[in-house]
């Protein structure tokens, strides 16, 4: 593997790490989201 591709192999990792970071923290707004409006109503 040359350095470029292991350097876009590296990308892609980071890329999936990012994407699931956020999706994380979509989830957890979500449910405080859901807490809120339980705890209004």
């Amino acid at each position: 593997m040359s350095p470029q591709e292991a350097q876009q192999a590296n990308l892609r990792k980071a890329e999936g790490k990012r994407q699931t970071i956020e999706a994380n923290l979509a989830l957890t707004q979500a449910r405080i989201r859901v807490e809120v409006i339980n705890a209004i109503s």
